[in-house]
């Protein structure tokens, strides 16, 4: 078993998978093997299928976490074991539809008032002042901020990309009074863990999130992801390109960026009820 993932880890590599897909598929497929505690050649078909339907019923994992355990499964048949026929028979879960969950800016707006340290500021101000995913924040780096350009430069996102998003005056200005107020200044990564070598992890910032949503009197479902949603809705409603949005975004295809149209407010304000002008109200 360990020769099989030593070899999986390195046909990852090889393609130039991304740190965070390699520790995904490989936490997937560790989870896949120990599943069955079977010599993997012995695992049919309709073995992976029951351990699918133990990762939805059982599990309970949504839809996206799913996928990347069928990912993963369908790498380490199709790559290191070369058993292309197989995969077929390993579907994926059909994606949600559901909208993205998106706050007014009042409601951003009290969050960020309801912190209670410039720390704690700064990182919700960098997250939804730049539409950042939590894994970017992060992992922001002192150099990745360009004061005389106005930019922020974001290193090997998700898919390896790299981009740059705006950076205003007043995010610079709060940037900055953090830098100087912190008594171990920032060396390398702009939000450090308890050790300033290294930066800070995901789990903490979700904490704070909800911590402060709860302060704040917000009672709907609140991650740090949310306020790449209201980002991206936020800058619609202000009348910004949606092209221009994909790009600050760094999504790869337009329709990704374009489900955001469906939770601008104000967008079906036009649009009149058919028993708007009908006379059954005042019976």
């Amino acid at each position: 078993m360990d020769k099989i993932q030593q070899q999986m880890l390195l046909n990852m590599e090889l393609r130039g998978f991304s740190k965070n897909t390699i520790s995904n598929y490989s936490r997937g497929v560790r989870q896949f093997l120990n599943y069955f505690y079977r010599f993997l050649l012995e695992i049919r078909i309709d073995n992976i299928n029951q351990y699918q339907y133990h990762l939805r019923n059982t599990i309970g994992y949504s839809w996206s976490s799913f996928n990347i355990h069928v990912c993963a499964i369908r790498f380490l048949y199709n790559v290191t074991l070369r058993q292309k026929t197989l995969i077929e028979y390993i579907p994926f879960h059909k994606r949600s539809k559901k909208l993205p969950l998106v706050l007014s800016k009042e409601e951003v707006s009290s969050i960020i008032k309801a912190t209670g340290n410039i720390r704690h500021k700064t990182m919700i101000v960098t997250m939804y002042a730049c539409g950042l995913r939590v894994s970017e924040l992060v992992n922001l780096k002192i150099s990745n901020i360009d004061s005389k350009r106005m930019l922020i430069h974001i290193e090997s996102a998700k898919g390896d990309k790299d981009r740059y998003v705006v950076l205003s005056q007043n995010h610079l200005d709060l940037l900055r009074k953090y830098y100087l107020s912190q008594s171990i200044r920032p060396l390398s990564w702009l939000f450090y863990s308890r050790n300033p070598e290294h930066p800070l992890t995901v789990r903490p910032v979700q904490s704070m999130v909800k911590k402060f949503a709860q302060k704040a009197g917000i009672t709907k479902n609140i991650t740090p992801h949310t306020f790449r949603h209201c980002y991206a809705t936020h800058l619609l409603e202000e009348g910004i390109d949606i092209r221009k949005i994909q790009m600050l975004l760094g999504h790869s295809s337009l329709r990704t960026t374009a489900r955001y149209l469906h939770v601008v407010s104000g967008a079906l304000a036009a649009v009149k009820s058919p028993v708007e002008n009908m006379d059954i109200f005042h019976e």
